[in-house]
């Protein structure tokens, strides 16, 4: 990268970080711009997957740690933190982390930082012109950008119209990103996904909208808080002093074949990576 990457990087967060900040704000789904910041790098400098990489961090990252960030702060001043204290811990946890990278050992995955990479070649190394062009294959996905620019006009004019109908109540923006969480994560989380967010965004808010209004979104950052302050009890606690943690078939690479599904999924890995494996 050059240093004028680093400021249209730069830009374009600024520019997608108050909108983006504002459509989380009223439906609690937060738009990504990272398709977008690797579609303008591939474009102005093709053929580079570490730069579009890097590019890809400075813009749809620092949009969405600004997201996240104003989350805790949000979430603090409702648990009455003080402000400062949580800025202070919130640059400490970054500070941390820039420093610290953790892969899982077989047989978990990394799947967001395998997309990761994965996006650096099709986007820097292929390049959106060559991926999308009219001869590729992928070139239908160019029709999207129109249906998605057109898709939200008739429900705002239909509310415009008729501004008590239930028309009101849907967000195509919010619609439309059901799905953006979902990619690259197993499809056997699924039904776990919309099992839980069928009881507690439909039947518990129907049947118990006071505790769901006043706790349904701090329990859930409850459970996010509850993981990470687990994985660090785990590694600090029992594995870095060589304490064998409990066996069971979730955790246990000898015990997988009692999971046929994981069996299957891992057996079908292996036999591409061995065809496809260099000599």
């Amino acid at each position: 990268m050059t240093w004028w990457h680093v400021l249209v990087a730069m830009g374009l967060a600024a520019i997608w970080t108050l909108p983006i900040g504002i459509l989380t704000a009223i439906t609690s789904q937060a738009p990504s711009i990272s398709m977008i910041s690797e579609w303008v790098f591939g474009v102005i400098s093709p053929g580079r997957p570490i730069g579009n990489m890097i590019f890809k961090t400075y813009g749809f990252i620092t949009v969405q740690q600004a997201i996240a960030f104003t989350q805790d702060l949000k979430l603090g001043h409702y648990m009455k933190v003080p402000p400062r204290d949580m800025f202070v811990f919130q640059m400490v946890g970054t500070m941390v982390a820039a420093l610290i990278a953790m892969e899982a050992a077989y047989p978990f995955t990394c799947p967001s930082a395998s997309l990761f990479g994965a996006s650096s070649v099709v986007w820097g190394v292929i390049g959106p012109l060559k991926f999308l062009a009219p001869s590729s294959l992928y070139y239908p996905i160019v029709w999207f950008f129109f249906i998605g620019f057109v898709i939200p006009l008739p429900f705002y004019l239909w509310t415009l119209k008729y501004p008590n109908s239930w028309v009101r109540n849907v967000n195509m923006a919010a619609f439309m990103l059901g799905g953006g969480p979902y990619p690259p994560a197993g499809t056997a989380i699924m039904p776990t996904w919309a099992l839980t967010g069928f009881i507690f965004n439909f039947v518990i808010k129907r049947r118990h909208f006071g505790w769901w209004s006043k706790y349904n979104y701090v329990m859930s950052a409850a459970l996010d808080a509850g993981v990470a302050i687990a994985a660090l009890v785990i590694f600090f606690a029992l594995q870095n002093n060589g304490i064998k943690m409990p066996t069971w078939w979730g955790n246990n690479p000898d015990s997988i074949d009692q999971c046929p599904l994981v069996t299957q999924n891992w057996a079908g890995h292996d036999t591409y990576a061995e065809k496809n494996s260099s000599p």
